[in-house]
């Protein structure tokens, strides 16, 4: 089987494409976290306010998200480019996998993290999910004892 080399030369810019679209924002993202954990430990006149940690970690979960998401792809580029993969074969199912499936995972879990960082906003998804749940209870004819009136009562009584 022939390697790498002959089926795939090296290009001179994706070296520097990889550079510009994974390892210079990698940077920012760790650098950034670093100041803000800094910041936020540094004894000051005024304090860090537990909001701000609060603010700090979601921030700091959602970088980590994004950099674990978009690691498996750029690294196996990396590989290719410093020519430490041999078999080319398997280059297209990772990069079908790694290029969609996982900045996929990083988009839907985003708001995950957030719902899950934010009170007012877990309450209100609950809040939600539950308002469908007995919705569909009673659609599928079971009862649902609430205190809360019903959507066609609130609705007659505006009309």
């Amino acid at each position: 089987s022939s390697g790498i080399n002959a089926e795939w030369p090296l290009r001179p810019g994706m070296f520097t494409l990889l550079v510009l679209a994974f390892v210079i924002p990698v940077i920012l993202i760790t650098v950034t976290c670093i100041i803000q954990v800094v910041s936020l430990n540094r004894p000051t006149k005024f304090p860090a306010s537990s909001n701000q940690r609060h603010v700090t970690i979601t921030v700091i979960m959602m970088s980590t998200l994004f950099v674990i998401c978009n690691s498996g792809l750029y690294g196996y580029l990396f590989a290719i480019v410093f020519r430490l993969v041999n078999d080319i074969k398997n280059f297209t199912v990772f990069v079908a996998v790694f290029s969609t499936v996982l900045p996929i995972l990083n988009s839907a879990l985003n708001p995950v993290i957030i719902i899950s960082r934010s009170k007012d906003l877990k309450g209100s998804f609950v809040g939600l999910v539950r308002g469908v749940t007995r919705r569909s209870t009673r659609e599928a004819g079971g009862e649902v004892f609430s205190n809360r009136p019903s959507m066609r009562t609130e609705i007659s009584q505006v009309t």
